[in-house]
């Protein structure tokens, strides 16, 4: 790029943050004609409300298995980014076998820490392209991310949907099966390199 696409590209930069900025601090002065909830949408909140108070009681409690897994999910944290992987196929096993969470749990966990440890690489390597070492080029490509964020945002809705849907064996089963799939394309590329 010549100086005046990055003065261009740059403003854009800017110019797209002031905007989220902006739209995100300003105050709706629209009015309120008729409400929003309706009685069987409150019903169902009250009837879940009730559920979800079950759950708060339950709280993990801290023991040597729960400290094993968070020792091994730390591992797997630190292959899986230096993989440049999210880590999720990893933390998931772990979860369920040696914690003893449930599947929709530990899904939920996986989740949680994979979004921390894509935040954590995002700032690092921002930082890392603001030097010299590497040219002053990124490290991130951009029109990569911007192709491949609608499609990631479109699988995870769907899985979160058949999460909530299907009943636990089938997850159980679908995420076996998954795993196999990855397994078995792993074999097959590193019997073709000859690693």
């Amino acid at each position: 790029m010549n100086s005046k696409e990055m003065k261009t590209y740059n403003f854009l930069k800017c110019a797209t943050l002031f905007l989220a900025i902006s739209i995100t601090w300003s105050q709706s002065h629209a009015k309120q004609t008729q409400p929003l909830i309706s009685n069987d949408t409150q019903q169902w909140r009250s009837h879940h409300q009730i559920l979800f108070q079950d759950v708060d009681t339950k709280l993990m409690k801290l023991s040597g298995s729960t400290v094993l897994a968070g020792f091994l999910c730390f591992i797997a944290a630190s292959i899986s980014s230096a993989g440049g992987i999210g880590g999720g196929g990893l933390y998931i096993p772990i979860l369920t076998i040696v914690a003893g969470l449930e599947l929709k749990t530990a899904t939920s966990f996986s989740a949680f820490m994979v979004t921390g440890g894509s935040i954590a690489n995002v700032l690092y390597n921002l930082a890392l392209s603001s030097s010299s070492r590497f040219g002053g080029k990124a490290l991130i490509d951009y029109d990569i991310a911007l192709l491949s964020e609608p499609c990631m945002l479109l699988g995870v809705s769907i899985g979160v949907i058949c999460n909530l849907v299907f009943p636990e064996w089938l997850v159980t089963i679908l995420f076996a099966v998954f795993l196999l799939g990855l397994l078995l394309r792993h074999v097959k590329t590193v019997s073709c390199t000859g690693i």
